[in-house]
């Protein structure tokens, strides 16, 4: 069936119509809006959109990317970046100059890609779009022998925390590599 109804051009609106229409999307689809094109990219970046921090949890095959907006009442966007799909509908995007594979599920993006897209490049995206720093940067390093790969990732964030029980060099490594505020071993601060 279609619809007779004239469409809507989005982006052609004038600036306070289309920061009026912007305001009513969820807390997904500025990020979707920004990966269809640079206008989009510019104008999601260009928008107040409540955005405070982001964090970072690297494990052994999986990376977790949360955006948190809202100071008192938070609200969290995540993003797992993985090699492998699980079953389900997927839609697939460009990101990155990539195809991904991705699938939306309450409050949390997952993003399927066996090669080209890279932490890195997502991370920089979320920061660049929504103009917020990287709060925390979790290392979960059980079996996660390349982990000095990612820290040339994230050279500076206010949170460093690291868990499991590691060599003393491989704590050094990190606290010399990563400007950082606070550093804590296994929830403590040191």
């Amino acid at each position: 069936m279609t619809s007779n109804a004239p469409k809507v051009r989005l982006l052609h609106l004038p600036r306070l119509a289309l920061e009026g229409v912007l305001s009513n999307f969820d807390h997904l689809e500025p990020f979707e809006l920004s990966t269809c094109s640079k206008r989009c990219k510019q104008i999601v970046e260009s928008l107040k959109h409540g955005c405070t921090e982001i964090e970072v949890e690297l494990f052994n095959g999986l990376t977790s990317v949360t955006v948190i907006s809202g100071r008192n009442l938070k609200e969290y966007t995540r993003f797992h970046l993985s090699e492998s799909p699980a079953c389900g509908n997927h839609q697939f995007v460009t990101f990155n100059g990539r195809t991904v594979r991705m699938r939306k599920t309450r409050g949390t993006v997952c993003i399927y890609c066996s090669e080209g897209l890279t932490v890195k490049a997502l991370v920089d995206h979320l920061v660049e779009t929504f103009k917020v720093p990287i709060k925390t940067l979790k290392f979960f390093l059980h079996g996660f022998d390349d982990y000095r790969n990612f820290v040339q990732c994230f050279p500076k964030c206010d949170n460093l925390k690291i868990y499991r029980t590691w060599p003393e060099e491989d704590f050094t490594y990190l606290k010399e590599h990563v400007e950082h505020k606070h550093f804590y071993i296994n929830g403590y601060l040191q």
